[in-house]
């Protein structure tokens, strides 16, 4: 499926810079997931789709780009994968600062875990703005390495995914999901937590 960064174009600067261009393919049992990487920095993360073909090998691919798709192989098996933002060559060049906060806070939800929009926006330092966090999620270029799935409305139902509702349920029943069980941390914050 494609995200909406995939939807977005490209601005002349953008690609003027640019060097090479290679998408690493990986297989999972819901099709091949793609990486596409530039200048080695990873640009997107496109989820698994069936019609998709595996691209070439990768022998062009930039350093980490095997022990990620190894990662995401082991997430779409259904065991758990952590993604290391700040160890991975994330394009984030033009990010805002409310941004980057937006993708650590998001990065730091635990697998089996959902958050509140709210939830999220408060971890990030800015309480307030759960719907900027929510337009944020919707231009997420790296789903599951930033894990916009396990972002839930307050009341319990999943609400908004770029790749689809389905996608987001999906995602949260491989990680364990059967029904979320809403209830109030000490800080007053809502979480939800996947019931195993």
């Amino acid at each position: 499926m494609f995200t909406n960064w995939d939807r977005r174009k490209q601005s002349g600067r953008a690609g003027a810079g640019c060097l090479r261009q290679v998408t690493v393919t990986y297989p999972t049992p819901f099709g091949h997931g793609f990486l596409v990487w530039r200048d080695d920095l990873l640009v997107a993360h496109r989820l698994p789709d069936r019609r998709r073909q595996a691209a070439a090998g990768i022998e062009d691919a930039p350093a980490g780009a095997r022990g990620l798709a190894q990662l995401l192989e082991q997430y779409f098996s259904g065991r758990i994968a952590k993604f290391e933002i700040s160890a991975l060559p994330l394009q984030r060049s033009g990010w805002t600062r409310f941004q980057d906060s937006v993708a650590e806070a998001l990065a730091a939800v635990p697998y089996g875990e959902t958050r509140s929009y709210a939830d999220l926006a408060a971890s990030a330092g800015h309480r307030r703005a759960w719907r900027a966090v929510g337009s944020f999620m919707a231009q997420n270029p790296y789903p599951i390495i930033l894990p916009c799935h396990r972002i839930i409305k307050s009341g319990g139902s999943l609400g908004e995914y770029s790749a689809g509702a389905a996608w987001k349920k999906r995602l949260l029943e491989l990680e364990g999901a059967k029904e979320p069980v809403l209830r109030l941390q000490a800080e007053g914050l809502e979480t939800v937590t996947i019931n195993k």
